[in-house]
């Protein structure tokens, strides 16, 4: 399944609620994760601008967006960002696509320009 990054920031309100009352994030995160059909592989708290992040395996991006909806619903987070991310061992294959559609553009600007000059 592909993976996913979702990088959080919780509102201050979010935070003052959780040292109040801490709480299992961890298992909340399992549960929307499993409720369309992902799984949660890695949940951390950082320094920095956000405040953790998530990677889960998850069927497809419509999962992904079906998940970070319904967590946005909950008005915890004050900015919520998901990235999929791609092994190191395909890279070079996305280069690939990436020489065939660059080619494709230069063939198509160039039967342009020649149109065009007519």
């Amino acid at each position: 399944m592909p993976k996913y990054a979702t990088f959080f920031t919780f509102k201050c309100e979010t935070v003052a609620s959780m040292i109040d009352r801490p709480s299992d994030r961890i298992a909340a995160a399992n549960k929307v994760a499993n409720a369309v059909g992902a799984r949660v592989e890695a949940y951390y708290w950082m320094t920095g601008p956000n405040d953790g992040f998530i990677i889960v395996d998850a069927p497809d991006m419509s999962a992904v967006v079906a998940a970070r909806l319904a967590v946005a619903g909950s008005e915890e987070f004050a900015h919520l960002e998901t990235y999929e991310l791609f092994p190191a061992g395909e890279f070079n294959a996305l280069l690939g696509k990436a020489r065939l559609a660059r080619d494709a553009y230069r063939q198509a600007a160039d039967e342009a320009r020649t149109v065009a000059i007519r």
